[in-house]
């Protein structure tokens, strides 16, 4: 074989250690430790929901002509292709044995792989990127009604424990937190671009307007947006560079905020780390 098939293989036999790894530590860990199977579930079921969450979005973009995605492997709406061997399997269970271990409450971190995107390629950058944004907390709203409703139903039949309902409980809440977040008007937020989507043609021009560059640009700019860049340049952002990094700065506080308000809420530091949708 070639040195490219070489290296391919070497890399697929990587991955696939793992993988594997980490969920032998965790059906171990199961086993002889069965009070730290429902952890285990909800790390699962967090993970399902970012995966879902990711594909709605790739859905939404196929849908409204932006093949990007397909042209970079991803020429399925399979969530399985979204795996990350390590931010979608190795670092949630990990994080999730160490921190129920250590500190008796599960801190899952972890995170999908992004998924590539083009505006250009969207018949109305404005509009159809905020029908893209929506996708993602629409899944993680439906999951979370999902599972209220399959709690409702399965209840008076008494065919759930008091842990499974438990445990069904609290991975409704956390889509539905999941949804919220995603839902704030940050600039790296699906909120954002909803609100951007929102805004007068008039406005959405001014508010993403960069006066450091020329005007024969700004229509291409617009579809590269990351920030309130009218803004940004007021107080003295000089460089789209430094425009991205300041709404990631805030994004990030934003998000830090979010994670320990919700700790109450969720009754476990359910801290949550991914990729932002870009």
């Amino acid at each position: 074989p070639s040195v490219l098939t070489q290296k391919k293989v070497s890399a697929g036999r990587r991955a696939q250690a793992i993988i594997v790894a980490p969920l032998l530590v965790a059906l171990i860990a199961a086993v002889a430790v069965p009070a730290i199977s429902p952890a285990l579930a909800l790390t699962a079921g967090v993970v399902g929901s970012i995966l879902l969450h990711e594909t709605a979005h790739l859905y939404m973009l196929r849908r409204l002509g932006d093949d990007t995605a397909a042209r970079t492997g991803l020429d399925t709406l399979n969530p399985f292709k979204l795996i990350h061997p390590v931010g979608t399997i190795a670092l949630p269970i990990l994080s999730t044995l160490a921190s129920q271990a250590l500190l008796g409450v599960p801190i899952i971190v972890g995170w999908a792989k992004p998924i590539p995107v083009d505006f250009n390629k969207l018949a109305d950058p404005q509009r159809d990127a905020m029908k893209v944004a929506l996708a993602g907390p629409a899944m993680n709203a439906a999951l979370a009604a999902a599972a209220l409703a399959a709690l409702a139903v399965l209840s008076p039949w008494h065919l759930l424990s008091a842990a499974s309902a438990s445990l069904i409980v609290t991975f409704a809440k956390v889509n539905a937190s999941l949804a919220v977040f995603n839902m704030l008007p940050l600039p790296q937020l699906d909120g954002g671009k909803v609100l951007v989507g929102l805004l007068p043609q008039r406005l959405y021009e001014k508010w993403t307007r960069n006066s450091r560059l020329p005007d024969d640009y700004q229509d291409t700019f617009r579809k590269l947006y990351e920030g309130p860049s009218t803004l940004l340049n007021w107080l003295g952002m000089d460089s789209q560079g430094r425009v991205n990094t300041t709404t990631r700065l805030i994004t990030l506080g934003v998000f830090g905020a979010f994670a320990a308000a919700s700790w109450t809420w969720l009754g476990a530091p359910v801290l949550l780390l991914m990729l932002v949708c870009s």
